[in-house]
């Protein structure tokens, strides 16, 4: 790991932004919170966004985590 220090797993934004990711997605599912109000097309692009911010957040990344 390059010598670099690891971080607490709880100091992660990547790890936070998947747990909200998640827990968004379980949420809408049951309540149809999003879909219902983006025109066609529209979820295919805030998946893809949530998709890109993961990419950006994994290239900002330059620590381990520690358990």
């Amino acid at each position: 790991m390059d010598g670099k220090e690891s971080k607490p797993y709880y100091k992660s934004r990547t790890l936070w932004f998947n747990i909200g990711v998640a827990a968004f997605t379980v949420l809408s599912a049951r309540v149809d919170l999003l879909e219902s109000y983006l025109p066609d097309g529209g979820y295919l692009g805030v998946m893809m966004l949530i998709a890109a911010v993961n990419v950006y957040l994994r290239t900002v990344t330059n620590q381990g985590l520690k358990k």
